[in-house]
């Protein structure tokens, strides 16, 4: 296959990105996908800078994500250098590591990964002949120990009319990062590990809502008017989340939307972070707006640097109901609806998993699936509520959300949230706390029998036609032995 498309990009750990211009970057990342439809991503590492006493270059994320193969290094015209690799190698486990005894300037690594991966999200990263989605640390292997090195670029070859796209910014022909992202104090090492990147031909439109500027990326092979729908939905969700925070300052954010991977079976995730989110998007489902949407809260509750430093449970509980509330605003569902349906999952989910949301559940766990995502928006819900009940309708947890934000974004300082709360409503939340939060005491709803059936319509019809075929059945056998019996009296 051809190979035409090349993109340098440079990730700045010097103030600006013409510094590199004239100066050899430390590092040289050399990226190239000569046939997509094997599923591999070639890598080779050039270093123009390497610390003394050896180098040890680390998986970025967690390890096992990272589907590496045929590493190896050598030294100038191919002396090969020896590798020792250590740690589990386990998702959700140590990071492996390999330490290269004898580096020296000029050494290059050889590597190939293969994305997708399969984790709680479904496949992690993805590439084929369509398209390819990877986050960064599922990608690159990087020093330990980085603060020695200048700079660090990043070349991709790609298949002809398919192009590279990802967060990070291009300034003077090359994509750049400083050291200190927009002055809120992301570092490169973060930058490089927590960036989307995209590969194939997609369309793009983008929107800046209050200086958060939105951009969105929909693969090519969608219609121009579905892509169009797709935009115009993302661009509304991300309104209501910056609003809802009230953010007002200059931020980049990079959405990438690719259809489904070829087993059609699990979806598609290429990572979620401030700097932007990755995920499969064929089937328009209001499940899969409520993850985009959920994920895009957590860049203000949550993600560095913009976000707060919160319990995670709260963290969750926020993402979980906001999901909800901001499809309800959009048309979407009534809300009373989806927190019905939720609820009869907090019901049939309860035994064997709920516990206070104070606890921490095992990471990845059936129990903390539950207590994360079933029963934390309902508390959340429970405790709008209650915000609304203590102050007589004037102030609610949208309030109180924005409230918080405007004194603890960029992770200033943790949140005592019952404190917090008491503070904003001017009275006591003990016994919410110790109900709902400290101790399991079981959520109770009353949504009354007009909303039971309006949500369990279907069901309801299907048992009545049911039924109505059932007494037509029995009607004809009566029918049917009545005619047999006066059969029989006339013989």
């Amino acid at each position: 296959m051809k190979i035409t498309s090349l993109f340098i990009l440079t990730l700045c750990l010097c103030p600006s990105a013409r510094a590199l211009e004239n100066k050899r970057a430390d590092i040289i990342y050399k990226i190239s996908i000569p046939d997509p439809a094997r599923g591999l991503i070639n890598v080779e590492v050039l270093f123009n800078e390497v610390p003394p006493g050896g180098l040890v270059l680390s998986e970025l994320g967690s390890s096992g994500y990272l589907n590496l193969s045929g590493l190896k290094a050598k030294y100038g015209s191919g002396v090969p250098l020896e590798i020792r690799s250590y740690g589990e190698g386990k998702p959700g486990f140590k990071k492996k590591e390999h330490l290269i005894k004898n580096a020296a300037v000029g050494m290059k690594v050889e590597y190939a990964v293969r994305p997708g991966a399969v984790g709680r999200h479904g496949h992690i990263g993805y590439l084929d002949g369509r398209f390819g989605l990877i986050e960064g640390k599922n990608l690159f292997l990087f020093p330990r120990d980085a603060a020695g090195f200048n700079g660090i670029t990043v070349e991709f070859k790609l298949p002809e009319g398919w192009e590279a796209v990802c967060p990070w910014k291009k300034t003077g022909g090359v994509f750049a990062i400083e050291r200190d992202y927009y002055g809120y104090g992301l570092d490169t090492r973060t930058v490089l590990d927590k960036a989307v990147i995209g590969f194939g031909n997609f369309r793009s439109c983008e929107k800046e809502i209050d200086g958060f500027k939105a951009r969105i990326y929909a693969f090519s092979g969608w219609s121009p008017e579905r892509s169009a729908s797709i935009c115009e939905r993302a661009f509304k969700l991300t309104e209501y989340q910056v609003k809802l925070f009230g953010f007002n300052k200059r931020w980049d954010y990079t959405v990438i939307f690719v259809p489904e991977a070829a087993d059609k079976e699990r979806r598609v995730f290429g990572g979620s972070y401030s700097l932007g989110q990755g995920y499969e998007m064929e089937k328009l489902t209001s499940r899969r707006w409520e993850l985009f949407s959920h994920r895009l809260h957590h860049v203000f509750n949550a993600y560095p640097p913009l976000g707060m430093s919160m319990d995670t449970w709260f963290a969750e509980a926020g993402a979980s109901y906001y999901e909800i509330k901001a499809l309800s605003s959009l048309g979407y569902y009534k809300l009373e609806d989806r927190l019905f349906r939720l609820y009869g999952s907090y019901k049939s989910g309860r035994a064997g998993n709920d516990a206070p949301l104070s606890s921490e559940p095992e990471p990845n766990s059936k129990k903390e699936n539950f207590l994360h995502y079933t029963k934390a928006p309902l508390v959340a819900y429970l405790l709008d509520e209650k915000i609304k009940k203590n102050t007589k309708g004037e102030k609610d947890l949208d309030l109180f959300l924005r409230h918080i934000y405007s004194e603890r974004a960029m992770r200033k300082g943790a949140l005592n949230l019952r404190e917090e709360l008491e503070k904003f409503t001017g009275a006591g939340f003990g016994d919410f706390f110790e109900k709902y939060v400290d101790g399991a005491e079981k959520i109770k709803l009353k949504f009354g029998l007009k909303r039971h059936f309006a949500s369990n319509g279907k069901t309801y019809l299907i048992l009545l036609l049911c039924l109505i075929a059932l007494s037509e059945i029995f009607s004809a056998l009566r029918a049917r032995g009545k005619a047999k019996n006066s059969s029989n009296l006339v013989k």
